[in-house]
């Protein structure tokens, strides 16, 4: 039996190829169908079929591959931090909204947060010290305005 590339439908002989997706390409043939890059065989992908896709046309339902960060772009589900995708089984649940687990962190210092923080009012997560630190010198400020001059 003749084995052909998944991309151009030529045979593949003697030369290099990869396996991917269920079936063999030529080295560089297999691409990711949301950027067009070559997905090369020790990279992550995802084969998926877009529902949405109009069931009259010919391989609108077909799965395709997408390369990580298309695959992250498209993604449902957005991480609060960076607004990319989360495709991982590593991320934070808080406040009914998600983040990566390396996103969560503090608005005002940019460490890491841990158990103990609370919610600015863009629903971001603070320390509860940067906080306090915030709130004490916001209270500064506005006591600084209403001294009289």
């Amino acid at each position: 039996a003749m084995v052909v590339c998944g991309e151009c439908g030529s045979s593949l002989q003697a030369e290099p190829a990869i396996f991917a997706a269920h079936q063999l390409w030529h080295e560089g043939h297999f691409r990711c169908r949301g950027c067009t890059r070559v997905i090369h065989e020790d990279e992550q992908y995802a084969l998926v079929v877009d529902e949405s896709g109009c069931p009259h046309e010919a391989g609108k339902n077909e799965p395709h591959s997408l390369c990580r960060k298309c695959f992250e772009l498209r993604s449902s589900v957005k991480c609060q931090g960076c607004n990319r995708g989360i495709v991982s089984t590593r991320y934070i649940e808080a406040g009914g909204r998600m983040w990566h687990s390396y996103c969560f962190a503090c608005a005002f210092c940019q460490r890491e947060v841990s158990d103990s923080y609370v919610h600015d009012e863009d629903g971001r997560p603070l320390h509860k010290g940067c906080f306090l630190d915030r709130a004490m010198k916001a209270a500064i400020v506005d006591e600084g305005a209403r001294l009289p001059i």
